[in-house]
């Protein structure tokens, strides 16, 4: 494991590769995610973050780095646990005292780690496991279950312990499973919108014309004119919608279990009004800012309306029965006429 001091850090940065820089304005951070070949310590890559924040001129910026050493996890592990600890304090200062000097066995996914002095309630309490999961995701890619127990805990106490959590997590996945089952059906009489995705939507849509790179967590509504789905290598499904306000066009992003897929794929396609909120994130390969969708409403087309006291227009309108320029259809132009108390 490289540790980085004076002159090794350009030569840890030199290995490095850079994925993704991300800029925001706003709050002046500058979002850096790379990716190394060797395992690096916390100590250097706070070294490599004032590096980059000396040579930016910003004390805004956060290194990530995703790690592809080729080895296994076990042995990723066995190197790199106090690390690991150091990293999950940064998130959790009170876990690194009760973390400290334990151990850990790998079993398949799950990682059991031991506490030497006990604090199990502690842990869970605050949320320590999910975050060494997260770390554990970010640094290598390896997604595990941590389950933590201490040396005073029996055999037959473990295992109880193991199936409780067993049981927890197995009642959040019918959960959210049930839940996304039901998104389709959650209908609002009133407005006729449908929960496609994640959760009802109460927060009001921003004009598409306003979005930038800072402006993170939006709410958009707009008309699908065009949408693209394909498989990818995970057997997900990865839908990419192309949404107008008629301000400006945005490109929305999701990803989609294939059965999910199936129930609400004539919801989001061309033709459909949505409503969509989730997070602006730059995209490297589109070189522009997508939306990451979180939650998505079908909703109703809103209708222009003439709310003028006395209805009048004076109207030029060539139809599909004029010489070939035109694609409006006479009762389509006279219903929109009659609609409007013209």
């Amino acid at each position: 494991m490289e540790s980085a001091a004076g002159d090794e850090v350009l030569k840890l940065i030199e290995k490095l590769k850079i994925n993704k820089i991300q800029v925001l304005k706003k709050s002046g951070r500058v979002l850096i995610s790379a990716v190394s070949g060797e395992l690096i310590s916390n100590d250097s890559i706070r070294e490599i973050e004032r590096y980059y924040r000396k040579i930016l001129g910003t004390d805004g910026v956060e290194l990530s780095i995703r790690f592809e050493t080729g080895l296994e996890l076990d042995e990723i592990l066995e190197e790199y646990w106090n690390e690991i600890i150091k990293a999950v304090s940064c998130h959790n200062p009170s876990a690194v005292g009760i973390l400290s000097g334990s151990s850990w066995s790998l079993d398949k996914s799950v990682l059991a780690v031991t506490l030497a002095n006990g604090g199990v309630s502690v842990l869970e309490s605050n949320g320590c496991g999910r975050q060494l999961e997260k770390l554990i995701a970010e640094f290598f890619g390896s997604k595990v279950r941590v389950l933590f127990n201490s040396p005073e805990q029996n055999e037959e106490g473990w295992h109880e312990y193991i199936e409780f959590k067993e049981t927890q997590e197995k009642k959040v996945i019918n959960e959210s499973v049930t839940a996304f089952k039901q998104a389709p059906e959650r209908k609002d009489e009133d407005t006729g919108a449908i929960v496609l995705k994640g959760r009802d939507i109460k927060s009001d849509p921003v004009p598409m014309k306003s979005i930038s790179i800072d402006s993170q967590k939006v709410t958009i509504e707009g008309d699908v004119f065009s949408s693209e789905c394909r498989e990818t290598r995970k057997k997900a499904i990865m839908c990419t919608l192309f949404v107008t306000d008629y301000t400006s066009s945005l490109t929305v992003k999701c990803f989609l279990t294939k059965s999910d897929f199936e129930k609400i794929k004539d919801h989001i396609c061309e033709g459909n009004t949505l409503e969509i909120r989730g997070e602006i994130q730059y995209d490297g390969y589109a070189r522009d800012i997508v939306l990451i969708a979180k939650d998505i409403v079908k909703v109703r087309k809103k209708k222009k309306t003439d709310n003028a006291p006395v209805p009048r227009v004076e109207l030029h309108m060539h139809t599909t029965m004029s010489a070939m320029d035109a694609v409006t259809e006479v009762a389509e132009l006279v219903q929109t006429a009659a609609e409007w108390a013209h």
